[in-house]
């Protein structure tokens, strides 16, 4: 499948930063929101995996999807060196598991403190990427292995969570707000 690269990007702007905000702001149902997030998640997670098990040739006009399993099983070797990274390597990986952590933050931010979230974001980036990398390996697909992808995994995780607390913060109603409909409730009610 070959699709322009702009539309791809627009695609993954929108879909995965635009409208969970715009959700939030615009849903204040909280159980209607909830709904909401965990559908975007669900696709995103579906989308990752297309992209991690698929073969994608990504140029400046277009960007092109292929699944190839003719490979061997198991039959691959680990690159454990930081040395051959490209920078389009090193952002993917900074951005793609960025709604995993804004996810996670928005479930359990008011469950756990700064620091304790951070080092969960940090756990499971290094999980996510874990297991992204071992199931590269593991499949017959054309995809290489590399140390220097967890780390950045677990990295964007991070950076997703902290982005979750900001939007969190931007979303917030604001205390006036609040406190009107409460004195309008109470005079009407």
């Amino acid at each position: 499948m070959e699709i322009s690269t702009f539309v791809v990007y627009i695609f993954v702007i929108f879909g995965f930063l635009v409208l969970p905000f715009v959700l939030l702001k615009t849903i204040k149902n909280l159980k209607k929101q909830k709904i909401a997030i965990v559908s975007i998640f669900i696709f995103y997670i579906l989308v990752l995996l297309v992209g991690v098990w698929g073969k994608l040739d990504i140029s400046l006009k277009t960007t092109k999807l292929t699944f190839d399993f003719s490979q061997s099983w198991c039959a691959k070797s680990i690159n454990w060196k930081f040395s051959h990274l490209s920078t389009f390597d090193i952002i993917t990986n900074l951005v793609m598991l960025i709604p995993i952590g804004t996810f996670i933050v928005y479930f359990c931010h008011k469950k756990w403190k700064l620091l304790p979230l951070c080092i969960f974001l940090i756990f499971i980036g290094l999980f996510c990427g874990f297991f992204i990398e071992l199931s590269q390996f593991i499949l017959p697909i054309p995809r290489s292995v590399q140390l220097s992808d967890i780390i950045f995994n677990s990295i964007s995780v991070l950076i997703g969570g902290l982005l979750g607390l900001l939007l969190i913060q931007l979303t917030k109603p604001d205390n006036k707000d609040q406190n009107r409909s409460q004195q309008y409730r109470s005079r009407n009610f």
